[in-house]
């Protein structure tokens, strides 16, 4: 009979959030995978929300939940880059230790490339509950808690979910609150400012992390909008002496 060990997902990542501190790291860790993957220009942009977002109750309706976690309201980093995800990066930042992909090995063991693919990315959970990315066709978003995605057709709770975004309308296997959460978060993305469309596919890649408003099963601590500010004023300030380690970032914006 088969009797393996086994890792909670959430203790794993809490245990990546001990490890790297909550500071402009996290903007770096993004800047070092962007460049990784060929990326020649790299956007941050803070969205504010609305100051009465924070205030939002907490509700057990599933529906009410999606709707917080895409809401407008909430503020929000975007971290956009010119470059794509590879179907070897989809494979590879499914696994929180960098698990080898269809392209080759990972970071982990690319003596060659600058960061930490599949275990510095998560400190992004720092920031967030629900790390949300397009990149090509895709629409890919984690929430490793399992407490914020719909549910599949049969009522199941999922890490993570990819989505053939300009086509989820006519697709079969996508259920009605599932196709209703892609169409409300895609909206955020076409509000991010970078020329993103629904309705083809995006060459780039923007990732949006919505500010973890309450405590949670993930991580109890929350990210305050000016905290978030601060750090992206840090990373500002001296991202001019952190390009000398890249190889393929030539221009780095600061939105606020």
């Amino acid at each position: 009979m088969e009797f393996e060990q086994t890792q909670s997902i959430i203790a794993r990542i809490q245990g990546i959030l001990r490890e790297y501190p909550c500071g402009d790291t996290i903007i770096y860790e993004l800047l070092q995978n962007a460049d990784d993957a060929g990326a020649t220009a790299v956007q941050i942009m803070l969205y504010e929300g609305r100051p009465d977002a924070a205030a939002a109750k907490p509700t057990a309706d599933p529906v009410e939940r999606i709707a917080a976690v895409t809401s407008n309201d909430a503020p929000a980093m975007f971290f956009t880059n010119n470059a794509v995800f590879t179907d070897g990066d989809l494979v590879n930042i499914r696994s929180i230790g960098g698990a080898d992909g269809v392209d080759g090995p990972s970071k982990r063991h690319d003596a060659t490339k600058v960061g930490r693919f599949g275990v510095g990315f998560n400190s992004t959970y720092h920031i967030t509950d629900v790390v949300a990315f397009v990149s090509r066709q895709h629409l890919v978003v984690l929430d490793p808690a399992r407490e914020n995605l719909p549910t599949t057709a049969d009522g199941r709770a999922v890490g993570g979910l990819k989505w053939e975004y300009p086509s989820i309308a006519t697709d079969p296997s996508a259920t009605p609150q599932q196709k209703a959460f892609v169409a409300e978060l895609l909206s955020r993305f076409e509000e991010s400012g970078v020329g993103f469309r629904r309705d083809k596919p995006f060459n780039g890649t923007i990732f949006r992390l919505g500010l973890r408003q309450r405590a949670s099963k993930l991580w109890r601590e929350c990210l305050s909008l000016q905290r978030l500010r601060e750090l992206t004023i840090d990373f500002a300030q001296s991202a001019r002496s952190s390009m000398v380690l890249l190889k393929n970032v030539t221009t780095i914006k600061a939105l606020q």
